[in-house]
């Protein structure tokens, strides 16, 4: 049976919907090893271009620093842990100059539970809605987001 085709999305719509307020979070799902963070990554590139192109620029912090408004927060249960970098498909020299959150915050072996991982987005979260930009959230295996009920 041959794979189904990737879903296209019109990336200026995504950005007006986020700007109208439309929307407010952007996720990137998928199997183990598809390219979700490959694909986020240009996702939020691209959303900074828009948002520059536009006259406006959240989040930049200076020359040199990130121009975009589109932060990731990784939903992974295992990309929390320090160590644990086989099989967890953290890839983050693919991440560049966008910022990412949840990765590599405890060692492995401590308790980790839902509660901790709310508490830990929260912060980040916060940051970025006041400067106007908005989160990619990607997850694979067991993770911390379900669909809505």
């Amino acid at each position: 049976m041959p794979l189904p085709e990737p879903e296209v999305i019109d990336i200026k719509e995504v950005y007006a919907s986020l700007k109208r307020g439309e929307i407010d979070l952007v996720c990137v799902l998928g199997p183990t090893a598809s390219g979700k963070t490959r694909y986020a990554v240009a996702l939020a590139r691209e959303l900074g271009r828009l948002a520059s192109e536009g006259g406006r620029c959240e989040g930049s912090s200076g020359e040199g620093a990130y121009q975009g408004i589109a932060e990731i927060i990784s939903a992974d249960s295992r990309q929390v842990y320090r160590g644990m970098d086989i099989g967890t498909g953290k890839d983050l020299d693919e991440y560049g100059e966008i910022p990412f959150h949840m990765i590599d915050i405890v060692d492995a072996g401590e308790k980790y539970d839902l509660y901790c991982y709310r508490r830990g987005t929260s912060r980040p979260s916060m940051l970025l809605s006041a400067r106007g930009g908005i989160f990619r959230f990607s997850a694979e295996g067991p993770a911390f987001i379900s669909k809505p009920s």
